[in-house]
């Protein structure tokens, strides 16, 4: 067990661009001893842990003015590290930002892939050829998601191990992440994809016009994101967007809690919590669209 004095000081957020400012603290301490069975060896300094911001590694000093006087500076903040406070490039919040981008590609394509059929008349040759309407519906999403998932997969692999690469190499800090957290994000994105594009295609198929069905699909998967985001946590509960979770890999502790919010990649349920409610939206769609196609003229 190591056992010493230590200063510290947080960052100053005064600037409001989201970046604080940097301080440093000094203290003198004197009639400094210790007690009990120690070792007899002499004091040495170390900085506790990497300082968040690497251009104040020089501000860490010390000075042994006497046997039991000691002056000590230092920079940086206690409280365990919390999203963007470390590397601004990159958090949880930099894949989810990718996602989103992704997200409106595979709606637009998706509600199209259901709706053209029916802006050109050819749904009723589809359902001549084949009078089992549900599974016209089943293959629709299927495919949608399928391609929804192969895609997303593989770019957040690519994006993962080049990004996280890159930014090491430049001496940017990044947590650590397990294989298994890994492989998770991976797949997991590829799901919560696939699963939106199957989403979109109920929509297209219970709205029947590309334009509304978009924006209902952007509504339900990227709307509720934005204002939970900012609002409450809720919203990320009980929503399809509670899905982003799937992507949290930032570690948490008890001792912080108030920026433990989304923008910074830290979501209110668990990862796989999170894409079952959006399994459950899917379903019901898909059920809710099953139902109208039996009943509705082509």
């Amino acid at each position: 067990m190591q056992i010493g004095l230590f200063v510290t000081s947080p960052a100053d957020p005064g600037t409001g661009a989201g970046v604080g400012v940097p301080s440093t603290a000094t203290a003198s301490l004197d009639h400094v001893s210790a007690q009990g069975d120690l070792p007899s060896r002499s004091w040495a300094a170390d900085a506790v842990a990497a300082p968040p911001y690497p251009y104040l590694t020089s501000s860490f000093t010390w000075t042994q003015r006497s046997a039991d006087a000691f002056t000590v500076s230092g920079s940086g903040d206690i409280a365990p590290l919390v999203g963007d406070i470390i590397s601004p490039a990159w958090s949880g919040a930099s894949i989810v930002n990718g996602t989103i981008a992704a997200l409106l590609f595979v709606i637009v394509l998706a509600t199209v892939f259901a709706t053209a059929e029916y802006r050109r008349g050819l749904i009723r040759t589809t359902f001549t050829a084949s009078s089992h309407r549900g599974r016209v519906l089943a293959a629709k999403a299927l495919v949608a998601g399928s391609l929804a998932f192969a895609a997303g997969a593989i770019a957040t692999t690519l994006a993962e191990l080049i990004t996280r690469h890159v930014l090491a190499a430049n001496g940017n800090y990044l947590f650590p992440q397990s294989g298994t957290d890994l492989a998770r994000v991976i797949i997991g994105t590829g799901l919560f994809l696939g699963l939106a594009a199957a989403l979109a295609v109920a929509l297209g198929t219970i709205l029947r016009r590309g334009a509304v069905a978009v924006a209902a699909g952007i509504l339900l998967l990227i709307v509720p994101g934005v204002f939970g985001a900012q609002s409450g946590n809720w919203l990320m509960r009980y929503t399809p967007t509670a899905a982003f979770a799937i992507q949290a890999t930032i570690p948490r502790s008890s001792l912080v809690t108030s920026t433990y919010t989304p923008p910074n990649g830290y979501f209110p349920v668990s990862p796989w919590a999170g894409l079952a409610v959006l399994a459950a939206y899917t379903a019901a769609a898909l059920g809710a669209a099953a139902w109208l196609l039996r009943r509705r003229d082509a």
